[in-house]
């Protein structure tokens, strides 16, 4: 079992900045948790269904002082093709082709958040993408409103 909470302490330490939780509920299980250094330093966490009939992944990172720039680095060049609003925030979105193929992901939505990027990307429909986005809201909405 990942601890994601306990991890996301240490990171929001580390950073001495918020970092997203999603709140699971019954549908996520947390696989992976950690923060990635490099430039930008990156919150990532790897959430797959725990229902045994329910396939796929996505994978929640938060770039700190990041702008919509970085996130074709995540997604093998990929750029948006489109915009969605999701509870009053605008995303971007990926339908990401060929390129991130051998990595599973065929679609992500990223949205900035104050001086971070936070994209969501993997194997799962839009409709799940964006359920998940929408509960990220309110954590996005306090990331862009911080001083």
């Amino acid at each position: 079992t990942v601890d994601m909470v306990g991890i996301a302490a240490d990171v929001e330490s580390t950073m001495q900045s918020p970092v997203i939780v999603p709140e699971l509920g019954d549908f996520w299980r947390v696989n992976a948790a950690a923060l990635e250094s490099g430039a930008p330093v990156v919150w990532d966490i790897t959430l797959a269904p725990d229902a045994q009939d329910e396939r796929g992944f996505i994978r929640v990172a938060q770039a700190f002082d990041a702008d919509a720039g970085w996130a074709p680095q995540r997604l093998g060049g990929s750029a948006p093709t489109d915009t969605t609003t999701i509870d009053g925030i605008e995303w971007d979105v990926f339908t990401p082709g060929s390129t991130t193929a051998d990595q599973n992901i065929s679609y992500a939505l990223g949205t900035q958040a104050g001086d971070d990027y936070v994209l969501l990307y993997g194997s799962r429909s839009a409709d799940s993408t964006a359920e998940l986005a929408a509960s990220l809201v309110p954590q996005i909405r306090e990331l862009s409103e911080a001083p």
